[in-house]
């Protein structure tokens, strides 16, 4: 399995495949679709990113019409597990490379499925 940790913004994705590197891509349908690639080439299988009040549900919604198991993680577990490893600044680069530990998050927090997404939309 290889995890791909995600740290989501309102416009930008900080991303890193197991651990690597972090590249940044734009929160937006082009910028996902480069993201894909990138996940593609690395054998990238899972994606972990925090609930970010909704800047995270494009992403999580492509993701998984990709066929790429998506763990949508509490900031706040997320905040603890990077303290637990040393890591008090809190930065979008830190935060990718924290969340491509993903197995360490509970999976009890899949988040929004995609009908709940369009339910939420209608509303």
């Amino acid at each position: 399995m290889v995890v791909t940790g995600i740290d989501v913004s309102k416009a930008l994705l900080d991303v890193s495949v197991a651990d690597g590197p972090v590249h940044r891509f734009a929160n937006s349908d082009p910028g996902i679709r480069r993201l894909l690639q990138h996940m593609d080439r690395a054998g990238a299988t899972q994606a972990v990113c925090e609930a970010t009040g909704g800047y995270e549900r494009l992403l999580v919604s492509r993701l998984r019409a990709a066929g790429i198991t998506v763990q949508v993680a509490h900031p706040l577990r997320v905040r603890a597990f990077a303290r637990a490893c040393g890591y008090e600044a809190k930065t979008d680069t830190l935060d990718a490379r924290v969340l491509a530990y993903g197995q360490v998050f509970p999976a009890s927090d899949p988040g929004p499925s995609e009908n709940e997404e369009e339910r939420e939309e209608l509303q």
